[in-house]
């Protein structure tokens, strides 16, 4: 289920128009962590990809090994049968919860194995004074790369965060709050200025 699943999202991928209006002028010297699966930063951007990190990958064709996941952790604590009683619960119900088990296993996106295995590019971040997010709403399930980014770089680094709209604002402060990022060195700006 999952095998074809990630299938049909990697054909979607490369199915999307990368649009080429350019709106934005990036710097090409700087470092760039991306959560997108497209190389709209190279071909739009001019970015060289030896600056570019694909957290979960890059689509090239088909075959392309994409990560795409949920935080929900595997266990038997938060099994969709941990609590029932089996000899009374209908045999579907079980089959139908230990499939959904076996999804949420195989789904789950391990954020320490992959900042692992791009261990090299976070330390190239050691002297970085000022971070940019663009377009991510610093969710519950990449906490951790951002956690790392803020541990990697220079203690008085600033970040400059986008956000769509403005109930928005108090959540995204409060989560870089959260990994260690005081008030004064968080500046928050509308996505579209």
């Amino acid at each position: 289920m999952t095998v074809a699943l990630k299938g049909h999202f990697t054909k979607w991928i490369l199915s999307l128009e990368i649009p080429n209006a350019i709106k934005l002028k990036l710097p090409i010297s700087s470092l760039y962590l991306t959560f997108n699966y497209t190389d709209t930063l190279e071909r739009n951007y001019k970015i060289s990809s030896s600056k570019i990190v694909y957290l979960h990958n890059k689509a090239i064709d088909e075959t392309s090994t994409l990560i795409l996941g949920h935080s929900r952790q595997p266990s038997p604590d938060n099994s969709l049968d941990r609590e029932t009683d089996c000899e009374d619960q209908d045999v579907r119900v079980t089959e139908g919860n230990q499939i959904l088990d076996e999804y949420f296993e195989e789904t789950y996106k391990n954020t320490d194995t992959i900042i692992e295995e791009k261990q090299s590019f976070f330390e190239r971040l050691s002297n970085i004074e000022e971070v940019f997010v663009l377009g991510h709403s610093i969710s519950p399930v990449d906490i951790k790369y951002f956690q790392k980014v803020f541990n990697t770089i220079q203690e008085n680094a600033t970040w400059t965060v986008s956000y769509y709209s403005d109930d928005q604002k108090d959540k995204l402060t409060r989560t870089l709050n959260s990994i260690g990022i005081t008030a004064d060195k968080i500046n928050l700006v509308k996505l579209t200025d």
